[in-house]
């Protein structure tokens, strides 16, 4: 039979400041980290976490699309103001520039 203070000569002849509560301390994470209720809480974690970067990734993508479809549509719509502003600016530069 194995007692905890042989585990623990054994363990500290790798471990030099490996101590009885150390043990006791990983025997009992070990024991809660194993119960079904930690499991399902982690469970429930990553299927939240999953639904949450879904939902993100489809949001930029609604984005993306409803950004160019309407900027598309600001281009067809005003594109011959824009072009005169364009113009309108090019000519006040060359007669500016051309004074100079």
């Amino acid at each position: 039979m194995v007692h905890l203070f042989d585990i623990q000569k054994r363990l500290n002849l790798y471990f030099n400041s490996f101590t009885r509560e150390d043990l006791i301390k990983v025997l009992w994470v070990f024991r809660v980290k194993n119960t079904l209720y930690y499991r399902r809480r982690v469970n429930l974690f990553m299927i939240l976490f999953t639904i949450l970067l879904l939902i993100l990734l489809l949001l930029i993508v609604v984005g993306v699309v409803l950004f160019s479809v309407f900027g598309a549509g600001v281009i067809i719509v005003f594109g011959d103001v824009i072009v005169c502003a364009i113009i309108i600016i090019w000519i006040m530069k060359k007669l500016i520039f051309k004074k100079r």
